[in-house]
Formats: structure tokens, sequence, C-alpha cells
């Protein structure tokens, strides 16, 4: 991480702390929707997503997701996503086409499930906390996939052993510390014997946003989380090192792969792929 990206961390904790950064980051993400270049950008896209046709979401709903409007990177890092997500299946000889029901756990506005739905026949099911998120798919997209709200914390509204692939896009990445292992149990339960899931989350390539003592805490394989009075927001952030993911979540789980920084669509992420058992 470059030293402009330190000190940004460095000041969204110190807003943090005095209970402002929401209120900062609401009123940049409102900036940011109003420059100059990207409403060039985006009017581009007036007419939807030109090349499948679905709706596109709007900017709000798009910033949520992605912490920028840009809808070219949106479309394009879900198509990156998909690219990473086969990549790593097909290195260990699992292909999409032979999974039957697909879940996106945290699916947002749609920014995967809208490309995965071009690469295989599974039924798809999106799910996610947020309402308007999901609301929004409802309207939209709902000739792709079957849409559901989750609370933030477990159960999903699916019966046990329900999916073959679970994938989970920087979802992980903004749970608290108390969240991080009942959901993987909860993913746990609703895939099948032998089902994957994939997970990215933020390792080792973003010790430069930890403080010193956090990175000594990372170092040595313990969870960090910053920022958790805005759980389960893009304002918290968890960093996990492997030797948490392999010793604590994937209980359960063997590790078929890990490839650091594997996460194209989330750049910088690593991606982990894993098989119930």
């Amino acid at each position: 991480m470059n030293l402009l990206t330190e000190i940004r961390d460095g000041l969204a904790d110190v807003l943090s702390r005095v209970g402002l950064l929401p209120f900062t980051y609401s009123a940049y993400s409102k900036l940011e929707r109003l420059s100059p270049t990207i409403i060039r950008r985006n009017s581009r896209f007036n007419a939807g997503d030109p090349r499948d046709g679905l709706p596109l979401p709007p900017p709000t709903l798009i910033t949520l997701v992605m912490g920028t409007s840009d809808i070219s990177w949106f479309l394009k890092s879900g198509d990156l996503a998909v690219e990473s997500m086969i990549g790593i299946l097909e290195r260990n000889n699992a292909n999409m086409s032979r999974f039957e029901k697909v879940l996106d756990f945290g699916c947002g506005c749609g920014r995967v499930i809208r490309r995965i739905h071009n690469v295989t026949g599974a039924a798809l099911y999106g799910t996610d906390a947020d309402l308007r998120q999901i609301e929004w798919c409802r309207r939209n997209l709902s000739a792709i996939a079957l849409f559901s709200v989750n609370r933030s914390i477990p159960p999903l509204g699916y019966p046990s052993d329900t999916f073959d692939f679970v994938y989970a896009f920087s979802v992980f990445t903004h749970f608290p510390r108390e969240a991080q292992l009942p959901w993987m149990r909860e993913l746990s339960r609703v895939l099948r014997s032998g089902g994957f899931l994939l997970m990215s989350t933020d390792g080792e390539s973003y010790l430069g946003r930890l403080s010193q003592s956090e990175r000594s805490r990372f170092l040595n394989g313990d969870l960090v989380v910053k920022r958790t009075k805005h759980a389960y927001t893009s304002l918290c952030t968890a960093f996990h090192p492997p030797f948490f993911v392999g010793s604590q979540m994937a209980m359960g789980f063997k590790v078929v792969d890990f490839n650091p920084m594997g996460a194209k669509g989330n750049p910088h992420q690593d991606i982990y792929l894993l098989r119930k058992q």
C-alpha cells in the first residue's frame, strides 16, 4: 500500500473514533457521484448494460458495494470476479457446469451474479443483509436468480445441504470477529457434503493499512478487525492471515486452494477455495 492509502486509513480511524466517519463517507460518496468525470463515464450506460441488456443499479447502490459509482468498473470487476472463480475451480478439477444450485452470499446489487448466470446452468440464489440491495435485485434481476434478505447473524433461510457451491467476495472482510466463525459454520450447513466455498479476504498485501501493533498481530496469525462499531458495512474492515483461515475458519472444510491476491475483481484480495468434508 502506498503512503496516500496509509494516510487515508489513518484519517478514517480518527474519524471513526470521534463519530464522524459515516457522515464524512456519505459526503464523499455524494461528491464522487457528482464529479464530471464520473458523470461523463456513466452517461455511456444510460440504456443499461450493453452486453446483456440487464438493468443497472443506481449509483447509490453501486457506491455501497464498490466504494465508487463508476459503472464501467462495476461491470468489469464482476467479469474479473467470475474469471477468478472459474480459474480456481478448474485448477482443482471442479467445473461450474457440474453445480445444480449456487449461492452468492453477500450479493449486494448483483455485481457478480449478473455475470455468473452466463457461465452456468445452475439455479442461482443471492442473499444480503441490505434490504435496499435485495429489493433492487428482486425488481430487476429476478429472471436470473432468487433473492432473499438475511440478518447480520445466522441462520440463512435455506435448508441444510442445499448448495453445491457458495461464493463470498469481500464479505468476511466486513464482519466483526464474533461473526466470522458462526457464518462459516452456517455456510457449511447449507452446503452439501463435498460442496465448495469460495471466499476472498484482505491478506498480507494490505499490511500497509495496519498500525504497527495490528501488523504484529496479523503476522502472528491473528485476525485484525478495524472500526468494529461500523461492523457489516464497508467502513469496517477485517484482515485475515492465512493461518487464521486455515486453523479456525476452515474447521469442517478442506483448504483446496489458496491464491494470494488472486481475487481479480477485488484487487489485491486473497482467494480461498474450500471443500466441505
